[in-house]
């Protein structure tokens, strides 16, 4: 059995009943991140949960590590996919080679994509990308901004991808992916989930030129709602569609290294920490 992290959007404001954008609820709140102590033990990293009422709970027919091999990273992904609208036969570039940009590729491939390259590092992430299906990869720590562009190009007939999600973090990333996605292409923005600061002045974005002369359609895509959080329990608990994620290998911690395995992730050593509070 698993929960959904998000709880107690309204289903009654605007943004859940009109704009069918729940994750915009003003009264949404989440376990572990903006619930705090003095709402309870509803924090993870514990031994134990205390899950308040009206949360939402599915059966999980697979074993815990293959379903934290997807994570919270596999229903944001499929977020961004489902942002992407991305079409059978489309050329399809991910920024980014940890969990969300991983589960990206994974899900491109189900929805038709022709091909599914990937602009990441460091490398043993990369090895990670091809073994889930993408078809070739590029180390943005070897290549300048120009050549990664110049990669781009030759990979997709001199056009530019037809759909780019940004999957990094890094706000220069933003004003690449658009210049990485050709003419009326699309670009999926889901790595900037908290804020990182602006674009740096020397990153230079030009309006005209990187984005209205390209007539891009440049998509925001936050969180994930209930919708995604099903739909990838679903993909995660098939035998057959889960397969690729047996790629993600999982570096394993026990609840006193949680900081490590914070610093872990965040220098890149490992693709995906799990942490066992019981061990």
């Amino acid at each position: 059995m698993t929960f959904l992290d998000v709880h107690r959007s309204c289903n009654s404001c605007w943004f859940c009943l009109v704009a069918k954008a729940s994750t915009r609820c003003p009264r949404r709140k989440v376990y572990g991140i903006t619930y705090g102590l003095s709402d309870g033990l509803c924090g993870g990293w514990a031994e134990q949960i205390y899950l308040k009422p009206e949360t939402r709970c599915i059966r999980v027919d697979v074993t815990p590590e293959r379903f934290m091999s997807g994570g919270c990273a596999l229903p944001t992904a499929l977020h961004a996919v489902e942002r992407g609208d991305i079409r059978l036969g489309d050329n399809v570039l991910v920024l980014g080679s940890g969990p969300v940009g991983i589960a990206s590729i994974i899900l491109a491939i189900m929805r038709g994509a022709l091909r599914v390259l990937c602009i990441g590092a460091p490398e043993h992430r990369l090895e990670s990308a091809i073994k889930v299906g993408a078809n070739a990869t590029l180390n943005f720590e070897t290549f300048s901004v120009d050549q990664r562009v110049s990669w781009v190009l030759e990979h997709t007939q001199g056009r530019g991808a037809d759909v780019t999600i940004e999957a990094t973090g890094s706000p220069e990333a933003v004003v690449q992916a658009m210049r990485y996605t050709r003419d009326a292409g699309r670009v999926v923005i889901v790595g900037q989930y908290t804020d990182h600061g602006p674009v740096s002045p020397e990153t230079a974005f030009n309006p005209h030129r990187d984005l209205n002369k390209k007539q891009l359609d440049v998509r925001g895509c936050w969180g994930s709602d209930f919708s995604h959080f099903f739909r990838s329990v679903q993909i995660v608990s098939d035998p057959r569609r889960s397969q690729p994620w047996d790629a993600m290998k999982l570096s394993r911690y026990n609840l006193s290294q949680a900081n490590e395995a914070l610093a872990d992730v965040a220098a890149g050593r490992v693709l995906k920490a799990l942490i066992e509070p019981h061990v």
